[in-house]
């Protein structure tokens, strides 16, 4: 369950021990937009700048397919590129390029 602003406010604010557990939860898990802030800062540079890769190839290679590859860049590249270990790969994501 992902909780952003002013709702993550008000479950703070109402329930504290579950908003806590919710953020525990969601800083275990992979990278999202809206786990982003949970990062560290070379992870979020990292995020910032493969978006801006993944926004350049949709527009000036794909426009006509630039949402999808967008939406899809976003849902499946970057939470296998993106880990709290800056510059390394997921250990969950295979490599068959041996």
């Amino acid at each position: 369950m992902e909780i952003g602003g002013a709702a993550r406010q008000s479950l703070i604010d109402k329930e504290p021990e579950l908003a806590a557990s919710q953020l525990i939860m969601a800083a275990a898990g992979p990278w999202s937009p809206a786990t982003h802030e949970l990062f560290p800062h070379e992870a979020r540079a990292r995020a910032v700048a493969l978006l801006r890769v993944g926004y350049l190839l949709a527009y000036r290679r794909l426009a006509g397919a630039a949402d999808a590859l967008t939406t899809a860049w976003v849902d499946h590249v970057l939470p296998a590129a993106i880990t709290r270990e800056t510059g390394r790969p997921r250990a969950d994501v295979s490599d068959d390029r041996t």
